[in-house]
């Protein structure tokens, strides 16, 4: 163990101390820290700088890229694009076979794609089993390749040549996509986006669940946070299964219990997980973010080492903390090449971390700290593998070879809208007498936006705007699968943003956006979903039904002194209400002045039992009437729970009926809490139903009387263009086009930097976010209801 006086002279060596780094304790050990990186970018002759996947075989790294394919194997770069015969460019997954060394690539649209003997086989929707276009995972299992893709799992028998298609995506059924495969002692497991995780039962041929929402501990849900359903990527160690999800990390020990830990900075503004990697069986978890790199390096102790960059450094500070206590916080000379980490493989002692700006390595030992990663055989990583310290040899790097996308707008800036120009094959199990809603937005209300930003000097007076539609008819749709719009205008070159509505249950889009990295601003009826509101490139116009419950969360801790917060849910408000956001939002912004005591569930369709809820999984339809009334029994109990918690303050997001009951039951039984519900309750309908002496009801409501106006004139100008009416949802469209060309004239031609603006757009109300009449702001007001009347009044962010 290296004491104190070794670490400091250590850290004297390795860089200078930032600003509030902490003094470490005598009797703490450090974990081991990288502290030398190198970094590799298209100049070294990387196909593209947008790195998706690295997987290590032996000597050789294979890297997936947005543009290509590239191998590093003894210190050089080998390249192949779509000038090479790679038949599409983004690869997403990859997987090595140990028998014949043939390389498996899952590609980000393009399905499935067999590297040998420098040929290379494309197995697509249209030519082979393959379920799906888009590949989220590639597992080798001896003869049989397992693609996880997102319409189904598919597995391919290199000896017979036949497909099996498992997990089937239907219409009727709950929306889920496997986004991990892993295999470790004969046992197959995937990760499902929505669905936690399957186990594969060779025996009878299917998927398992093993573990999901209905199974998971109450306290490691509320760790994970509310995407705890939401599986982003899986590893196995030592007998213990790990799930990243886009708030935190869960583990199931082999007893079947689970643990979780969220991330540091989970709730703050793009900070989600990206990808996962274990090793040393478990004792380091690794796990890449929107933010930088997160290593858990011991579960019991919750003992971390994170590494951030510096915007004013080419360097970045790694923190070791234990418990949530900084231990020790210094700035490095070297870093990855940008914060958003999307890939991780360890070869040796090095880590190579794939990013939106380039490939890092990670060089071990020789990092400060503990006595650095376990013992392992020497990794075949050519010269720049140096374990002596001895500096690093640049890489001698052929010509890079360049992988056109395919797609020319010369000239113009662009848009694009979510859907094809004319109907898709169905997926089994439509109902074609009650078809689910389409994800497509009015053609005409974006055209219209887009028509009048360009009469007013198109992008900043130097170029016009560009709507794209998709392709006609069954061009690239073998099963319906609108989300692959997403991935081909992830590759286009001038699509700034996409628009798109993405309702409740479409599920897998939401997943699929993750991956992209291309700002989408969704235009539907519905409220927004859990995973929809924690992905930071999805966007609403304007972004009302989260930023009203954190303004009505400031009144009531600042202004009105409530801090014990109590969140009561239905079935039906399941499916992504601000409510997902409250424990986030007051550990964030008021650790110290405001917690959540409660966070109730109870079904309101129950008939039943006291006690029997018969709760639906997240994503599935009800078939029961709207109008049911929730079992006495049951909601008692819940309100006796929330009672008991020692609440101040009951927040719900249900309707007018629904609502009204819960206000009779609390004051039935005593409960004299401030109820605090949503705009659905601002009616005749709740007050009627509530009795004489419903206590403080409270409510956020959105003051829409300029948004009215601005809609009554919209409705004029399209009539006048296109000689019809619009439909009743056109103005939704409308909205959010302007809303996206506004972001794009403000951040300028850079996906990251409209997605930054985007997101400031929905917090804030600022005056430049409302020029050219493309941003309507929506004023939250608080709605307080006394007498049997409502008063209102505006309430200002603080």
């Amino acid at each position: 163990m290296r004491m104190l006086n070794t670490l400091m002279v250590l850290f004297a060596l390795q860089g200078s101390d930032p600003p509030g780094s902490a003094e470490v304790g005598m009797g703490d050990e450090l974990p081991f820290v990288y502290t030398t990186w190198r970094t590799f970018t298209t100049a070294d002759g990387l196909p593209d700088d947008k790195i998706r996947v690295v997987r290590v075989w032996g000597d050789k790294v294979w890297v997936g890229t947005e543009g290509g394919l590239a191998l590093f194997k003894e210190g050089v770069w080998e390249s192949w694009t779509s000038k090479d015969g790679l038949p599409w460019p983004s690869i997403s997954a990859i997987d090595v076979s140990p028998k014949t060394e043939d390389v498996w690539l899952g590609t980000w649209g393009g399905g499935l794609v067999r590297f040998t003997g420098g040929r290379f086989d494309r197995f697509d929707q249209l030519n082979s089993g393959l379920a799906g276009n888009l590949v989220f995972a590639v597992l080798v299992d001896g003869d049989r390749i397992w693609a996880a893709t997102n319409g189904g799992i598919s597995s391919f028998d290199t000896r017979s040549g036949t497909w099996s298609l498992h997990t089937a995506r239907r219409a009727d059924g709950v929306e889920r996509v496997a986004t991990g495969l892993v295999k470790e002692d004969d046992e197959l497991y995937a990760g499902m986006w929505c669905d936690a995780v399957y186990r594969f039962d060779g025996d009878s041929g299917q998927w398992l669940p093993v573990a999901s929402s209905t199974t998971r501990s109450a306290e490691a849900s509320s760790t994970a946070g509310s995407s705890s359903d939401l599986t982003l990527q899986i590893a196995l160690a030592d007998a213990y299964l790990y799930r990243a999800t886009p708030t935190g990390l869960l583990r199931l020990d082999p007893a079947g219990g689970w643990e979780a830990r969220r991330l540091g900075d989970s709730h703050s503004a793009g900070d989600l997980s990206r990808c996962l990697a274990v090793r040393d069986a478990g004792k380091e978890v690794w796990l890449g973010t929107d933010a930088g790199l997160e290593v858990l390096t011991d579960w019991k102790t919750d003992s971390r080492v994170t590494y951030r960059r510096r915007p004013d450094s080419p360097g970045c500070v790694a923190t070791v903390s234990r418990g949530g206590r900084v231990l020790e916080s210094r700035m490095l000379d070297s870093a990855t090449p940008g914060a958003g980490i999307r890939c991780l493989a360890f070869q040796g002692d090095n880590v190579w971390v794939g990013t939106v700006n380039g490939l890092s390595l990670g060089v071990g030992p020789g990092g400060f700290g503990g006595p650095g990663p376990a013992s392992r055989p020497p990794a075949h990583a050519g010269e720049v593998h140096r374990n002596d310290g001895s500096p690093l040899p640049p890489a001698p790097t052929p010509p890079p070879s360049k992988g056109g996308y395919g797609f020319s707008a010369t000239g113009f800036v662009a848009i694009a809208a979510l859907g094809p120009s004319s109907r898709t094959i169905a997926l089994p199990g439509v109902d074609y007498s009650n078809p689910p809603p389409s994800n497509r937005p009015d053609i005409l209300a974006l055209q219209l936006a887009v028509s009048e930003l360009n009469a007013r000097g198109g992008y900043r007076g130097d170029a016009r705007f560009l709507l794209i539609t998709g392709p006609e008819g069954y061009a690239h749709y073998g099963w319906g699968t609108p989300e692959d719009d997403f991935a081909r205008y992830s590759r286009h070159p001038d699509v700034l943003g996409i628009v798109g509505r993405l309702h409740p249950h479409n599920r897998i889009a939401s997943a699929v956006t993750l991956l992209c990295d291309v700002p989408v601003v969704s235009a539907p009826t519905s409220p927004p979903t859990v995973d929809e509101m924690i992905n930071p490139w999805i966007f609403r116009c304007p972004g009302n039904e989260p930023r009203q419950y954190r303004m009505i969360l400031d009144h009531l801790v600042d202004v009105l002194g409530l801090s014990r917060i109590a969140v009561l849910r239905t079935t039906d408000s399941l499916r992504g209400t601000p409510l997902d956001l409250v424990a986030g939002y007051l550990a964030d912004q008021k650790p110290s002045r405001a917690k959540l005591v409660a966070q109730e569930l109870y079904d309101r369709f129950s008939t039943g039992p006291a006690g029997d809820t018969g709760t639906q999984s997240v994503g599935q339809r009800s078939s029961l009437p709207s109008g049911s009334s929730p079992h006495p029994g049951e909601l008692g109990r819940v309100l006796g729970a929330i009672q008991n918690a020692g609440a101040d303050v009951v927040l719900t997001w249900n309707d007018a009926a629904t609502s009204a009951a819960i206000v009779n039951g609390m004051r039935k039984i005593g409960m004299t809490q401030v109820f605090v519900g949503s705009e659905r309750i601002v009616r005749a309908e709740f007050t009627e139903l509530i009795g004489k002496n419903p206590g403080t009801v409270l409510a956020a409501y959105p003051n829409r009387a300029d948004r009215d106006r601005d809609a009554a004139r919209f409705q004029q100008r399209f009539t006048k263009r296109f000689k019809r009416p619009p439909s009743p949802d056109a103005y939704l469209s409308y909205l959010a086009g302007r809303h996206l060309l506004l972001a794009i004239n403000i951040a300028g031609l850079d996906r990251a930097a409209v997605r930054r603006t985007l997101e400031r757009m929905g917090r804030d109300t600022h005056p430049e976010h409302a020029c050219l009449e493309s941003s309507v702001p929506v004023e939250t007001m608080l709605a307080h209801l006394k007498a049997r009347r409502w008063t209102f009044e505006v309430l200002r962010r603080r």
